[in-house]
């Protein structure tokens, strides 16, 4: 099958691409730098495309598909970081419809949209909440309201008509992602360990969902080959439960850093980080997500997904303590590769 994947050089992205090579698949990689990565040269064909610029890739969509049909699209890329209102828009949701009208034109037959949990985070409690329960009546960061947005849309779009028959839309909703491979929220993390502390508003008891890279993949490509998952959008997650604070210092320190925190009170940590992102965000300017950071870290996620399950017979199978495990050996594999 020939998959085009965007974001094929990012953290879900990258893990994609290695699994789809590994089915025996044909990763074709939309990427604005075309050059260093490792799958390079091991069967991926790579197109410069620029989804923040004019058409937000179609044109390279259509290259692809002028070679030869194009089975599949992958959508990752995002920007889950800093970042302005316009830009957030311009990246989640205008080059999710130009990506899924290139798709349809250029033959494929499914797109799987990856979303987040955020498209169902309003800055509260998430306790007993399933598949389908709706959007938050309001947002309080671009990232979620952008993500939210654009999940909506590409679902909206489900049975698009195409060269080849209709599109299937589906998009997957990881939680907070980790593992081998993270260049998201571990550096940020480590390097925030190694400073001051990593800010920590109340105790860190709360519930933190999580989902395993590997885990995120294999719903990816169980969406990718389920044939009822058109206009459906499905939670994927780890099968443990882990405190935000014990999920922190997991991670950190199977990185080698010792996990220190910084505690903020609530009075000061909530309307400074709020005050914050809105000046940024009147301004134009990248909205830093700080008030979003603050409450992922005050509030408690706890799913109960079930459509992934019956749909695919999505299963997670890789446990908390075999993940650290592997994401260890994996920094000190990156530690060896730059002092060797």
């Amino acid at each position: 099958m020939r998959v085009l994947v965007t974001g094929g050089r990012g953290f879900i992205g990258g893990a994609t691409v290695r699994r789809l090579l590994l089915r025996g698949d044909r990763p074709v990689v939309l990427s604005r730098r075309v050059a260093g990565s490792v799958e390079r040269g091991e069967g991926v064909e790579w197109l410069s495309a620029d989804l923040l610029g004019p058409g937000h890739g179609a044109e390279a969509v259509r290259r692809a598909a002028e070679r030869e049909p194009i089975d599949a699209v992958v959508h990752c890329a995002g920007r889950p970081g800093p970042g302005s209102w316009r830009l957030m828009r311009r990246l989640h949701v205008d080059a999710t419809r130009a990506l899924i009208d290139a798709a349809a034109a250029g033959g494929a037959r499914a797109f799987v949209h990856v979303a987040s949990q955020a498209v169902l985070f309003g800055g509260d409690d998430l306790i007993g909440v399933g598949d389908d329960a709706p959007y938050p009546s309001r947002y309080i960061d671009p990232y979620s309201a952008t993500k939210g947005a654009g999940e909506r849309l590409a679902l909206s779009m489900n049975g698009t008509p195409g060269s080849r028959g209709p599109l299937r839309v589906a998009s997957i909703r990881p939680a907070l992602v980790w593992g081998r491979g993270d260049t998201t929220v571990l550096p940020i993390m480590v390097k925030l360990a190694r400073g001051l502390g990593i800010p920590m508003t109340g105790g860190g008891g709360n519930i933190e969902a999580t989902t395993h890279v590997e885990h995120a993949v294999d719903g990816i490509v169980g969406a990718l080959g389920c044939a009822v998952s058109g206009g459906k959008a499905y939670l994927i997650l780890d099968g443990f439960e882990v405190t935000w604070k014990q999920f922190m210092t997991g991670i950190v320190e199977a990185a080698g850093t010792r996990a220190k925190f910084l505690r903020v009170p609530k009075w000061l940590a909530v309307p400074s980080a709020w005050a914050l992102d809105r000046a940024a965000g009147a301004l134009g300017l990248p909205v830093p997500l700080a008030y979003f950071g603050v409450r992922n870290a005050m509030t408690s996620r706890r799913f109960r997904p079930t459509r992934a399950a019956a749909d695919f017979g999505y299963a997670p199978r890789i446990g908390w303590a075999e993940g650290l495990a592997d994401l260890a050996a994996w920094c000190r594999e990156r530690s060896a590769a730059r002092t060797g």
